[in-house]
């Protein structure tokens, strides 16, 4: 008995390995490309988002501050000055060297010759815990009080420092940082406040 075999072998269709896998290399390509750059947008449109926010928050405190110091100098043209630079000093607790937090919510200010100052025990340069925001659960404002309040990721200080050159201008730094995954980030608003009744 005799096996006989074709010259004419049938080839199967379909793919071989290296074309499989070169197939789906082209396929990873092109997915991770348009997955990466969504990425890279979204951690870009967070960190303008933190920026915009912390720039307001910079905003918010110097413009409370100016407030208190207008009101301060338009009640009382002979000692408005000095009860402001008291005001800012906070006995000693937000001088030039220390950091002070101030709170902006109108239902702790209803005076408007007050500020709601709050002390952060912290030296310049070093931002402490006690000058974190929050953001108040019921109006949305951001406080330093943590109490039932959502923890953010912005710290808010101030300091104040003297003019040697002028004895009625104060040099006041307002200051906020914040942490974008582990890059640290930092708003500095400064302004020269003046007795400006002289």
């Amino acid at each position: 008995m005799k096996l006989l075999f074709s010259k004419n072998k049938t080839q199967l269709a379909g793919f071989t390995l290296i074309e499989t896998l070169v197939a789906i290399t082209i396929l990873m390509i092109s997915i991770v490309g348009p997955l990466t750059i969504a990425s890279k947008g979204l951690i870009a449109a967070v960190g303008s988002r933190d920026q915009v926010i912390a720039s307001y928050l910079a905003q918010d405190a110097m413009e409370y501050i100016k407030n208190v110091r207008d009101n301060n100098l338009l009640v009382d043209s002979v000692n408005g000055w000095t009860n402001f630079l008291s005001l800012m000093n906070n006995n000693g607790l937000c001088d030039n060297s220390h950091f002070c937090g101030i709170e902006t919510i109108p239902s702790l200010n209803s005076n408007p010759l007050q500020m709601h100052i709050v002390p952060c025990n912290g030296f310049s340069g070093v931002p402490s815990a006690a000058c974190n925001l929050y953001a108040d659960s019921t109006y949305s404002y951001y406080t330093h009080t943590a109490g039932g309040n959502r923890p953010t990721e912005f710290n808010r200080t101030f300091t104040v420092t003297p003019e040697s050159a002028l004895s009625d201008a104060v040099l006041v730094t307002v200051t906020v940082n914040w942490k974008n995954g582990t890059i640290q980030n930092q708003v500095v608003l400064k302004d020269m406040f003046f007795n400006s009744l002289r």
